[in-house]
């Protein structure tokens, strides 16, 4: 008999486990960073978050490149829990840090560690979905993801008050090691037996990169921009709530929570929006939306206009991810996916690292709030691209196919 094409539930469900508590671990480190601050060992300014920010991001986009490409060939499970179990250790590994230069070189480690996630898991997605299960898949996959980014904005500013700092980073490290020995234990049905998996994906891999950029580059751009408002909002956003606002970190991390909540909420409908009014106006109004909420955010005086326009902004941001990948998807005909999504995430990171370490340069200058006016402006570039922009054909809907294709 033959295999059903669409993936049964649990593996969507591993991957999104494994995506939550990926990027919780990764806003951990951003929610700790005023208590860090207050600490006075770490020696943390806004310049010097900027710093590490820029360098752990640039170490992410070295190793996406290789970790992409092995994903190709190798088998896709067992190295996003690799990447996972070091995510935990590299976690527990951050309570010993003691100053800048220690707390620096374990970030770098737990940003080898997050370089396996985002190219496998989500081009093992791409090649699993099309059409509208693949916007659904895509959307499903953010959203619960940035689930994890969500918890821990909420609760690692009132974990670090009541049991100190470190505590934080051991229920991170917790949950990423409980979440690869799950991982390991639970039987998904992928539709492939690992024999056919890996012949295919070895003849895929012997396809020329650059016969298929052009089918992903205009994507680039707005991925670097959206990565970039991303860290930004992550890394100076508890930031603008304790030292524009003078709230207690825990609350602060309540307004980013926020951003963040909206956006798990849109992009989890992300597949009923795409199929009203297409990828392409979605992404036109997504953009444009990140615009104006952060040009609010840098600009009001009065926490709660702030607040609002910081929920706003996160339901525009957080559906622009699933629109690119799943166009991203289509118009690369699922061959190499794998190395196409490791470069896809390493120019959304450069995008990041880019300009984190000035967004902190400017704060330190100009104050907290410049970093979001700074996304306001570098906007206006995706929403350009994005209009002059064909929209790929979609591939079919797996889900409607004959058993037999």
């Amino acid at each position: 008999m033959a295999k059903r094409t669409v993936p049964g539930p649990s593996f969507l469900l591993v991957l999104t486990l494994y995506h939550a508590v990926d990027d919780g671990m990764l806003a951990s480190i951003s929610a700790m960073f005023p208590i860090l601050m207050e600490h006075g060992g770490f020696g943390l300014n806004y310049e010097t978050i900027g710093l590490l920010t820029s360098i752990g991001l640039t170490v992410t986009v070295i190793f996406q490149l290789f970790t992409g490409r092995v994903g190709d060939v190798r088998d896709t499970r067992l190295l996003m829990t690799l990447g996972i179990l070091m995510m935990g250790i590299t976690s527990f590994l951050l309570t010993l840090s003691w100053d800048f230069i220690s707390l620096l070189s374990v970030v770098l480690l737990v940003r080898v560690g997050a370089s396996f996630y985002h190219p496998i898991g989500i081009g093992w997605i791409s090649k699993k979905y099309s059409g509208e299960a693949l916007d659904r898949s895509m959307g499903y996959q953010s959203a619960l993801g940035d689930t994890g980014v969500l918890v821990a904005f909420l609760t690692t500013g009132f974990i670090a008050m009541h049991w100190g700092w470190r505590a934080p980073f051991i229920v991170w490290g917790a949950l990423n090691i409980g979440a690869a020995v799950l991982g390991l234990a639970m039987r998904y049905d992928t539709n492939t037996d690992v024999d056919r998996r890996q012949r295919g994906n070895r003849a895929s891999a012997d396809v020329p990169i650059s016969k298929v950029f052009k089918g992903f580059r205009f994507a680039l751009l707005p991925l670097a921009i959206s990565g970039a408002a991303y860290t930004i909002t992550c890394n100076f956003g508890p930031l603008l709530g304790t030292d524009k606002f003078h709230l207690q970190p825990d609350i602060a991390g309540l307004v980013v929570a926020l951003w963040i909540g909206t956006g798990v909420v849109t992009a989890a409908f992300y597949g009923r929006i795409s199929k009203a009014i297409g990828r392409k106006r979605s992404l036109l109004i997504a953009f444009a939306g990140v615009l104006v909420c952060s040009l609010v955010v840098g600009l009001a005086d009065n926490i709660i206009v702030v607040s609002i326009a910081m929920a706003a902004f996160g339901s525009f941001l957080f559906t622009t991810w699933p629109g690119l990948f799943s166009m991203i998807s289509d118009a690369t005909g699922k061959v190499r996916q794998g190395s196409i999504f490791g470069i896809i995430f390493a120019g959304q990171i450069i995008g990041g690292a880019s300009i984190a370490y000035f967004a902190g340069l400017a704060a330190k200058v100009y104050g907290i709030s410049v970093p979001f006016l700074m996304i306001c402006g570098l906007s206006i570039f995706p929403l350009v691209i994005i209009a002059l922009s064909e929209e790929p054909a979609r591939a079919g809907d797996p889900s409607e196919r004959s058993p037999e294709h």
